[in-house]
């Protein structure tokens, strides 16, 4: 299976070209081995990657480049991302938000990525959804137009729907004395939110926050 790993080098970065896919561990595994077997001619640099052939999920990507970082002298400077679909999607953001009153209905429709940790210095405000594909540290906090998906745990403070959107919805995969707004609605002491992270399993998929009755509603969502 290593064959089906091919790496392409250019000026500005690599592409891994993934033929064949079965297990992702052993895929992983092959990944690292070919760029370890390649390191020599990258060593030390500063690259962008792109994945390209066997379509990966966001979150096998991230893992992929952990594990290149981990096991390589290679500075990692971005995920590229050659789908036409996808640069098309940035410039509709783009093309929305440069507007000087954009719609928020339009709005909506997209989501600002992060794929790092957010701590104080680069805590996130935006008009948009936010995904970040990372854990939001205590210091750290989210500020969005729209909905809140953490795959992470959450320990700082996530605003959803700011600032009347009582529709926005948080999602995380872990929770840790994370202060939540959504739509102008705080979390406190008194509401479910204490009580429900006191009592919750300790093994859940997700936990899911939402309005009702004008309270913030939680929901453990377990395979």
């Amino acid at each position: 299976m290593a064959n089906s790993i091919v790496l392409k080098g250019n000026p500005y970065g690599i592409s891994v070209i993934i033929s064949d896919y079965t297990d992702y561990e052993e895929t992983k595994a092959n990944l690292v081995a070919k760029f370890k077997e390649s390191e020599s001619f990258f060593k030390g640099a500063s690259v962008g990657i792109s994945f390209e052939g066997v379509k990966l999920a966001d979150n096998y990507q991230v893992d992929l480049l952990k594990a290149i970082a981990d096991n390589t002298s290679l500075d990692i400077a971005c995920l590229i991302d050659k789908d036409e679909s996808t640069i098309a999607y940035y410039k509709d953001i783009v093309d929305v938000v440069k507007n000087d009153e954009p719609d928020p209905e339009e709005l909506r429709k997209f989501a600002t990525v992060i794929r790092k940790d957010i701590a104080a210095s680069g805590s996130v405000d935006s008009p948009l959804g936010v995904v970040v594909y990372g854990n939001l540290l205590r210091s750290g906090k989210i500020v969005s137009g729209s909905d809140v998906t953490v795959f992470g745990e959450c320990a700082g403070e996530i605003v959803a729907g700011y600032p009347d959107n009582k529709n926005a919805v948080v999602f995380m995969e872990t929770c840790k004395d994370c202060k939540i707004s959504i739509g102008g609605i705080t979390d406190t002491e008194k509401d479910e939110g204490s009580s429900f992270f006191k009592k919750k399993k300790k093994k859940t998929t997700c936990i899911k926050a939402y309005i009702i009755d004008d309270r913030i509603h939680f929901e453990e969502i377990s395979n």
